[in-house]
């Protein structure tokens, strides 16, 4: 049986309630791993760009990666420094923001480089997306291949490069893709190399995040270049819950069904989440299929889930919920989205339960 937080009292539903003092120490953690591989630490601001958040990561030495324009102005908004950007879809205005704002753009094909070109940038401060094997091909340019089209076109020999690899399951699956990098790059000039994100796996598990730093850090030795890391749910997604309250229950051939005053659907199918806490004191002995208020048949928070006997009224807490929740969030039937609070500082010290949730994925 879990009891949600007492600090959830008397905040109304539906909300996301963000511990800051849990994001600054996953911050901390994940800057120091950075460092230890000889790199830096930057921030997805696709997975949460609120404000708060945001101005939190700066005062612990994150910079933010963006990948588009509004995650530039909430980032720029809250005094974040911009590193990178990367992103199929930047205009020519806004790559002569990013530039502005001495980002380094990792171009993703020849028509961006040629409108960077139109725009006055010196292409050569910034980078090349490079391809990798599997699901993500259509980012970027295959590599080494494209390296002379490049210089042939537009004169550009770049020594900056992105890596978009997706999720890290483990370290031998890591130094598998660490090995392809360094094929790829065999007989380049190499002055940074971004692995992009893909740590939310690894940050579930304490040494396993720690042998794959020692993995990058020799890697940067090999190579030498200067590495940078792009966190997202790894910092975030523990960080945030969403608190909601039951509209209706119905039990039926031994299931007991709960519809919630928010849609699943609309905070994005990202990211499973998980019923993490309830204010019943009864048992969870009770198959629950948790649903939000849409007619969309998907709305699902839970297929299948223990719960205790719910009635309405009864809130619920769902974790993790700080990582692509508000930041991809949907409308459909205009339902509103929940409003955002941050639990205060002071009383971090005394956190329980569902703020110390452990993400399925």
């Amino acid at each position: 049986m879990r009891q949600p937080d007492p600090r959830l009292d008397g905040i109304p539903t539906p909300a996301l309630v963000y511990d800051l003092d849990k994001l600054r120490a996953a911050a901390l953690r994940l800057r120091a791993l950075a460092e230890s591989a000889g790199g830096i630490a930057c921030y997805s601001v696709k997975a949460n760009r609120e404000a708060e958040v945001l101005r939190e990561l700066a005062a612990a030495g994150f910079c933010a990666d963006v990948a588009s324009e509004a995650e530039l102005d909430a980032a720029v908004n809250a005094g974040m420094p911009i590193f990178s950007a990367t992103s199929p879809g930047w205009s020519g205005k806004a790559l002569a923001r990013l530039d502005a704002a001495r980002a380094t753009i990792y171009f993703d094909h020849e028509p961006q480089i040629a409108a960077a070109s139109q725009a006055g940038l010196r292409l050569e401060k910034h980078g090349a997306r490079v391809s990798m094997p599997g699901d993500y091909r259509h980012f970027g340019f295959e590599w080494p291949d494209a390296a002379a089209t490049l210089r042939q076109r537009f004169g550009c020999h770049f020594r900056r490069f992105h890596f978009h690899c997706g999720e890290i399951g483990d370290c031998d699956s890591l130094a598998r893709r660490l090995a392809r990098i360094e094929t790829l790059l065999a007989g380049c000039e190499v002055e940074e190399i971004n692995f992009g994100g893909g740590y939310g796996v690894l940050s579930n598990r304490a040494d396993e995040l720690e042998a794959a730093f020692e993995l990058f850090g020799g890697f940067g030795q090999r190579i030498g270049a200067r590495l940078v890391f792009e966190f997202g749910k790894a910092v975030v997604a523990r960080c945030g819950v969403l608190l909601a309250s039951v509209l209706a229950v119905k039990r039926r051939a031994g299931l007991q069904f709960a519809v919630v005053d928010c849609s699943a659907f609309n905070l994005g199918e990202w990211e499973p989440r998980q019923l993490w806490a309830c204010d019943r004191a009864e048992p969870w002995s009770q198959p629950t299929r948790i649903v939000g208020p849409s007619c969309y048949e998907g709305d699902l928070f839970a297929a299948t889930s223990p719960a205790p006997p719910l009635q309405v009224g009864d809130r619920l807490v769902f974790a993790p919920m700080g990582a692509y929740a508000a930041s991809i969030a949907a409308s459909l039937h205009g339902l509103p989205q929940p409003a955002s609070f941050f639990l205060p500082r002071a009383a971090a010290a005394a956190s329980t339960g569902i703020l110390h949730a452990t993400p399925t994925t």
